[in-house]
């Protein structure tokens, strides 16, 4: 492990072994990141631009592993977010979209984050809608995935624990 464990000794004095440490490191768990609450139902804590670009290589990897048809995205975004950059990134990987929000009163309005996704993709090929409440919208997007698709539920840590 080298300087991982060396690193921590120099600033911070903590009677661990190296093994002892790597062992912690891999028990380590994110509820939230890239977590399945059931068969096709993926969770992410994604929050801000950079989060939606990992999740969107994450995304693309599983696709390809899981063979996965489509994407149904259930998306709620905090207000003071980049939200423009944020639907920009995903809005290739989703054949369906539906925005909503969490119950964070800094929570962009769903009617935005509709309005906003459609300037964006003037062109689109994906559907989008408004379901203001994240359980009906959960629910609604079950509905509408079929066998090989997956949904995925991003875009607020508050909207992510409030479904996981």
């Amino acid at each position: 492990m080298g300087n991982s464990s060396n690193s921590i000794r120099t600033y911070h004095d903590i009677g661990l072994s190296d093994k002892q440490i790597l062992n912690g490191l891999q028990e380590t768990k994110w509820p939230g990141r890239m977590e399945f609450i059931s068969k096709n139902v993926l969770v992410d804590a994604a929050h801000n631009a950079d989060g939606f670009k990992v999740l969107k290589n994450e995304l693309l990897i599983l696709k390809k592993e899981k063979n996965i048809k489509n994407i149904v995205f259930v998306i709620g975004i905090q207000a003071d977010k980049d939200i423009a950059n944020m639907l920009k990134i995903i809005s290739p990987l989703a054949s369906d979209i539906l925005f909503t929000k969490s119950e964070n009163p800094k929570a962009a309005e769903p009617k935005y984050l509709y309005g906003l996704f459609n300037k964006l993709n003037k062109n689109r090929k994906n559907e989008a809608r408004v379901i203001s409440n994240p359980k009906t919208a959960l629910k609604y997007a079950k509905k509408i995935a079929g066998k090989n698709d997956l949904i995925v539920v991003a875009g607020s840590i508050y909207l992510v624990g409030g479904l996981a």
